[in-house]
């Protein structure tokens, strides 16, 4: 019943985000058949990225390791601001995605000019109009964007974008390097999103471990004003070789009285620069055959006894031939609850009770070669034509998400019958958003918080992180 019920909330999701998260141009965003042409010339402006230093494993040649990101700089025409440019390569097909923000004037506007110096000094300009948007709310002044360039050649060091048919701007000082997308054609990545703050040092590394267990290959994460544990924690994974972390998010116009807001506010600017990082984390890691979008409290389990340990293995008998994402019910695991194991060490072993499975902040895995290009967001993307996306069962994988209770939820703002009701809710009669669940009792969580106690506990003590 609660399946029924979330397939139908899953279905006005849809339909009420299509016509409001993504405008797309001309080709739909950028499908992997086209024909494209350049045509030499010089250029226009936009991002300047910060020296940073950059390690690489020659065993594994697109595993890179960032002490610095980018900075970004505004063009002549102050209405747009450059965050990444990734360049990939696909076959045939060549095209840089160039990460960042636009104003709100230019959210119509379908052509631009992309700029581009290449090592041998050429210069050259290509016009497009392959371009996506998450216009998510009217009164943000800054939208995330992405620009797709399709080029030819494959030694463009640096792209800048201007608006229309502009001339480019000559100096370097106006552009953005560009950087290699991440590669590994049978593995699993996830975008970790961004940690910031005073988030859980303890929380992260479990989350690590659980990703390790699942066969998981690489994460890729952002940092913003994080705390020193947390930090030793990414940097550890990060020395080992197993995660990547951008450092040091930033985001323009942080002094302007129109644009006040903090990475982690729950306030429209702040999902905004969320999904320039998004943009960028699906650039990045195109390159791979599967891709999770997950936060550090969320852990995708598959059924252990159907399939074992191996994510993976799940997923290709999941997509098939013919998906391009897909998502799972979420069990919530209130850590405003009073602890069903309170002495046990771990965070995940202290809170094994959780919800029904319901329909509330999905997340999806996605196979990029399947998927729009410009089209992935937290909680959606868009299948490419001839591929779909499916919500599965319970039965088969489960979203287990860690996290203090809510006044409100996605599944509670759609119409229970009383039988479903009975399953998510202890008291029928009156719905108590925090205590009035019925509990269920997560066997899969204990199996997998004994098979990574072990190692949590030696990279706890290794670096001092306490809980």
């Amino acid at each position: 019943m609660t399946i029924l019920l979330c397939l139908l909330i899953f279905v006005w999701y849809g339909i009420a985000t299509n016509n409001v998260f993504v405008t797309l141009f001309d080709t739909n965003l950028l499908e992997l058949d086209e024909n494209h042409e350049s045509t030499d010339s010089s250029i226009n402006i936009i991002g300047r990225q910060r020296s940073h230093d950059k390690t690489t494993n020659p065993t594994e040649p697109d595993d890179y390791l960032f002490w610095k990101f980018n900075e970004y700089q505004p063009i002549y025409e102050p209405d747009i601001y450059l965050y990444s440019a990734i360049s990939i390569e696909e076959g045939k097909n060549k095209f840089i995605l160039v990460n960042g923000w636009e104003r709100k004037s230019l959210l119509h506007v379908k052509n631009f000019t992309c700029c581009l110096h290449c090592r041998d000094g050429t210069k050259l300009f290509i016009n497009s109009t392959l371009k996506s948007t998450f216009d998510l709310f009217d009164n943000v002044t800054l939208h995330s964007v992405q620009y797709a360039c399709p080029v030819r050649s494959s030694s463009i060091q640096s792209v800048s974008v201007s608006i229309g048919t502009h001339k480019c701007e000559e100096s370097e000082q106006h552009y953005i390097k560009v950087e290699s997308s991440m590669r590994n054609e049978s593995g699993l990545a996830v975008c970790g999103k961004i940690s910031y703050g005073n988030m859980d040092a303890e929380l992260i590394l479990e989350w690590f471990e659980v990703q390790r267990l699942l066969g998981v290959d690489k994460v890729l994460t952002y940092t913003y004003k994080l705390n020193d544990q947390a930090m030793a924690v990414l940097e550890y994974y990060e020395s080992i070789g197993y995660a990547v972390i951008m450092r040091d998010f930033e985001y323009p116009q942080q002094g302007k009285r129109e644009i006040t807001r903090s990475v982690g506010e729950k306030v429209e600017s702040a999902w905004s620069d969320l999904q320039v990082l998004i943009h960028d984390c699906e650039s990045r890691l195109r390159g791979y055959k599967y891709v999770a979008v997950l936060d550090k409290d969320e852990f995708y389990i598959p059924n252990i006894t159907k399939h074992g340990f191996s994510l993976k293995s799940a997923l290709d008998k999941f997509f098939g031939n013919n998906n391009a994402g897909i998502s799972a019910l979420v069990k919530m695991h209130m850590t405003s609850w009073k602890p069903s194991n309170e002495s046990n060490d771990l965070i995940i072993g202290k809170y094994l009770l959780s919800t029904a499975p319901v329909y509330d902040n999905v997340k999806y895995i996605y196979m990029p070669s399947r998927t729009k290009i410009g089209s992935v967001s937290v909680h959606s993307m868009l299948p490419n034509r001839n591929y779909d996306s499916i919500v599965l069962p319970d039965s088969e994988i489960v979203l287990h998400h860690y996290r203090k209770c809510r006044t409100d939820y996605w599944f509670n703002r759609w119409s229970f019958s009383a039988k479903e009701r009975k399953v998510v809710y202890d008291n029928t009669s009156k719905d108590d958003l925090c205590f009035g669940f019925r509990k269920y009792y997560q066997k899969d969580m204990e199996i997998i918080m004994e098979r990574i106690r072990d190692n949590v506990l030696k990279i706890r003590t290794k670096l001092n992180v306490t809980m």
